[in-house]
């Protein structure tokens, strides 16, 4: 049985994603809501010319350090009923 090398956790250390990246991913987000999201996405998006640059000032500092807020590990999981399927009477 050969057994293959450890993987090379990568290296963020030199990770820095530019101010114009964050506004693109801001401006591509749907307008949707979700339960867990803090503030309204309509409004983030309309405000992100005034907050891309501590945003991205955040992320890069939480990839660089490894570290992240306990409220960016939170998820909010809902099931998406499918569509009912109608029986078909016997014939």
């Amino acid at each position: 049985m050969v057994s293959s090398p450890p993987a090379i956790p990568p290296d963020f250390s030199s990770f820095t994603p530019f101010e114009s990246e964050i506004h693109k991913i801001l401006s591509k987000c749907p307008n949707n809501q979700c339960d867990s999201d803090p503030i309204l996405t309509r409004f983030l998006k309309d405000c992100a010319s005034v907050l891309v640059s501590a945003i991205t000032n955040i992320a890069n500092l939480s990839v660089i350090s490894g570290k992240f807020h306990p409220t960016y590990k939170e998820c909010v999981i809902s099931a998406l009923l499918k569509k009912q399927i109608r029986q078909r009477s016997a014939v």
